[in-house]
């Protein structure tokens, strides 16, 4: 009997227990959730999570990039840290001195990279195939300098301008102070010619050539006509228009600057294997001193002091052809990235450009790329922008700015006719069948662009 009082008791409490209970269960506004379900939650969302991760990280962007050696390396240093945060990887094709041609053969399949440089072709040669990227965010950040050069007629711009450049003669300063030479006091072209005897008998190679990359002859015919045609004071001035119109005799018009070229190899102003040399033979040379000047963009300063990072370094301006000229720079792309239109994967490069795009990002390349800052947010303590400051301290603020000559007063694809009939030139193919090589190249590149108009 005790024991059935005991068990009526025990089970009289312990249903008064679970009422309480369940009372206090229903006082909040809701109800306790399940056993399990909050852990339930957290991992469904770690999940999800997990599987949008894994989903980006799965994404590899095909990047094309002129760069090589050092300065590609630090290129991939920055890519790297963009993967890290986001997990997108690179495809970086980096084809050297094939890379314009390989370009042009994967445009003619349509089957281009999501991303490339675009070397200073953004509107003239790429536009077409690329997206329009004037209504990014980032788009009013573009210097008033920088949509000189990307800009097209309609106001629309194809690429991210990370950095501009400069082009004009890169020198090495103690060589041209051990030559006895003041390189503020070069004004004409005969100015530049003495100073290349001065260079020359001192023992080192007045003007650099990497004869292996055709690009780098072509780099001295450029600016000579340049300096010839496109300076409202230079010596033929008139005949700019017919590099435009397409009624240029090349042989006969482009004479002076074929003659140039031949006196400064007659006259020793070349390094000794500048027919065999490749590109980075010609960095090393600026940068240790066994040359003074290289006629290319400041891109190649930055080369050359990744192998010499104490080498001494400036900016020379182009001569005057005439003693009444004056000083002459050219201005063109630096690091300017755009995106296929046809790409797969238009969010991420337009992410990877947004991200590109902030200042504490994009000022890291002035470093490496020789560039000045091509976004007004970006800050800019470059180099290169303190030499040219320098030049503009020495030779005044009248220095005349334009495009690069091919880009601008040549039809598209000549450049690769240029830089053949140099090298032809300095093989001593005689000048008549020069300017006939180059006459064809023209003329084809000039039909070319009327069709396509």
């Amino acid at each position: 009997m005790k024991g059935k009082k005991w068990i009526a008791l025990f089970l009289c409490v312990t249903t008064c227990f679970s009422l309480m209970l369940g009372a206090c269960g229903q006082s909040g506004e809701t109800a306790a959730e399940p056993d399990g379900a909050g852990k339930a939650s957290v991992e469904e969302s770690e999940k999800q999570n997990e599987m949008e991760e894994t989903a980006k990280s799965d994404v590899t962007l095909e990047l094309a990039v002129t760069w090589t050696d050092e300065v590609l390396a630090k290129f991939r240093e920055v890519a790297d840290e963009y993967t890290a945060e986001t997990g997108v990887k690179f495809d970086i094709v980096a084809p050297g001195q094939e890379y314009e041609s390989q370009l042009k053969v994967r445009m003619a399949n349509n089957d281009l990279p999501d991303m490339w440089m675009t070397h200073g072709w953004s509107v003239i040669r790429y536009s077409e195939y690329m997206m329009d990227l004037s209504g990014e965010n980032w788009a009013s950040d573009v210097s008033d300098a920088a949509k000189g050069v990307i800009q097209d007629k309609d106001g629309k711009f194809y690429v991210l301008p990370i950095s501009i450049v400069l082009s004009s003669i890169c020198f090495n300063k103690d060589v041209l102070e051990q030559s006895g030479v003041d390189w503020t006091k070069l004004k004409t072209m005969d100015d530049f010619d003495a100073a290349c005897v001065k260079i020359r008998d001192a023992g080192f190679a007045p003007v650099i050539i990497s004869g292996m990359d055709s690009g780098s002859a072509g780099s001295v015919l450029n600016p000579l006509l340049f300096m010839q045609f496109a300076t409202p004071t230079s010596p033929s001035h008139a005949q700019l228009d017919s590099h435009l119109d397409g009624t240029i005799n090349i042989t006969e018009e482009w004479a002076p600057c074929f003659e140039k070229m031949l006196e400064w190899r007659d006259n020793n102003f070349y390094n000794a294997d500048y027919l065999t040399q490749d590109q980075p033979g010609g960095h090393k040379m600026l940068g240790n001193g066994t040359g003074a000047f290289y006629f290319r963009n400041t891109a190649n300063i930055a080369s050359a002091l990744s192998y010499y990072p104490d080498a001494n370094l400036g900016l020379l301006p182009f001569p005057a052809m005439t003693e009444d000229g004056g000083a002459s720079m050219c201005i063109s792309e630096g690091t300017t990235f755009g995106i296929w239109k046809d790409t797969e994967y238009e969010a991420e490069c337009k992410d990877f450009l947004n991200w590109l795009a902030q200042p504490e990002v994009a000022g890291r390349f002035f470093a490496f790329d020789g560039g000045t800052a091509g976004l007004k947010s970006t800050p800019d303590d470059s180099l290169i922008g303190k030499l040219h400051q320098e030049v503009i301290e020495a030779y005044g603020e009248d220095i005349y700015y334009d495009n690069i000559f091919d880009r601008k007063y040549l039809p598209n694809g000549v450049w690769n006719s240029m830089c053949e009939a140099t090298s032809m030139l300095l093989n001593n193919t005689p000048v008549p069948e020069v300017g006939k090589y180059m006459q064809e190249g023209f003329d084809s590149c000039y039909a070319e662009a009327q069709m396509e108009k």
